[in-house]
């Protein structure tokens, strides 16, 4: 759950004079405690919301009700905020550049009808570019968009990129499968949807977005032989310091898209981590650790405050680096633990938050995955 954010806490920083480290993997990054203190201080990062239907009638979880999804574009537009097309944004991002402060991107997933029907006017209203990550096995199938559509929608500033071919859960084997074939099916799942793309939209971002936002580090390791940027389903904005097999967005389904909700999210910031090594998200623990480790003057470290499923998250703290755990057993299925820093603004100005998520996978007790 996300958290409705209201923090009242405590503060230091470590004096780093040094090297700064961070880890993504088997890749590093080495930089000064000076452009540490800046990557705090300018990076804004991007925002990028998902969304799935544009509709009162379908699925809630995966909903944003056309009235709502109305009250979001006039915001941004009310509050000027830069909505941007993401194969820019991450060919900024990548190159290192800093993008301005209040930029988003707008996604899609799945390539429904009603992004067509009901979304994509509004869009075309507001002048907002936007990406719709396309499984292309269902491309003119009912109840999704048509190649034609999807045509009209690109002369309108649309782009269309990778959501596999067929949907799948990328991180599981099917019965007696072996790591090969698996890791052989799962690259024809990104790169036949992509050659699909190529086809019938000329459209080669190599952007993915994870179907379910489910992955683990060998999905990682592959969408990084294949020179992909990917995108879950954790929230928290995007980094030009972040991880680009693994991306966040914030999913706007249901109760996760209430305008209520909605300008601390748009707001937020990223989480300014020092170290973090790519992290299994299958687990078998009960009650998974996250360890954080941060850097950056000024930051208000006593206000860190976790959230999983059941409620705040414990946290220990020892100077900038922290453990996090959740206050109870992790259900079967996808779980997250969502954290949230205030930034340190001037008085008078809207409080905003760096803000970071991590997805936990877990199996059913009988070793069987959750259904979806």
């Amino acid at each position: 759950m996300y958290p409705v954010i209201s923090h009242s806490q405590r503060d230091s920083v470590p004096n780093f004079s040094s090297v700064l480290l961070v880890v993504f993997g088997l890749k590093c990054l080495i930089a000064t405690s000076a452009l540490a203190s800046e990557l705090n201080q300018t990076d804004y990062g991007l925002v990028i919301l998902q969304y799935h239907h544009i509709d009162d009638d379908t699925p809630a979880s995966t909903s944003t009700t056309p009235a709502v999804f109305r009250e979001h574009l006039k915001y941004l537009a009310d509050n000027d905020y830069v909505v941007i097309d993401l194969p820019t944004a991450i060919t900024r991002l990548r190159s290192g550049q800093d993008l301005a402060p209040r930029t988003v991107a707008i996604t899609f997933d799945d390539a429904f009808e009603s992004i067509y029907q009901t979304a994509f006017p509004m869009l075309v209203e507001h002048n907002m570019p936007f990406t719709v990550f396309v499984s292309t096995d269902y491309m003119n199938r009912p109840h999704y968009m048509t190649t034609a559509q999807m045509r009209e929608m690109q002369s309108q500033g649309a782009s269309f990129a990778n959501h596999t071919k067929s949907h799948i859960h990328l991180q599981r084997y099917l019965n007696g499968e072996m790591e090969a074939e698996w890791e052989t099916r799962i690259r024809e799942e990104i790169e036949g949807a992509e050659q699909v793309l190529i086809g019938q939209l000329a459209e080669n971002h190599k952007l993915l977005a994870y179907p379910y936002g489910e992955y683990n580090l060998r999905v990682l390791q592959i969408i990084d032989d294949l020179g992909y940027t990917a995108f879950g389903q954790q929230s928290g904005p995007a980094s030009r310091h972040g991880d680009f097999a693994l991306l966040p967005r914030f999913p706007m389904g249901g109760p996760y898209g209430s305008i209520e909700q909605f300008p601390t999210k748009v707001s937020s910031r990223p989480m300014p981590l020092v170290e973090t090594a790519r992290l299994e998200p299958f687990t078998d623990q009960a009650r998974p650790i996250l360890n954080l480790s941060l850097y950056g003057d000024r930051l208000r470290l006593h206000q860190l405050a976790c959230f999983a499923p059941g409620g705040a998250a414990a946290i220990t703290r020892d100077g900038s680096q922290f453990t996090i755990r959740g206050p109870e057993t992790l259900p079967a299925g996808r779980s997250r633990y969502n954290c949230t820093m205030p930034v340190r603004v001037t008085p008078g100005s809207p409080q905003t938050y760096h803000w970071f998520s991590q997805l936990w996978l877990k199996k059913l007790d009988d070793g069987s995955w959750h259904p979806d």
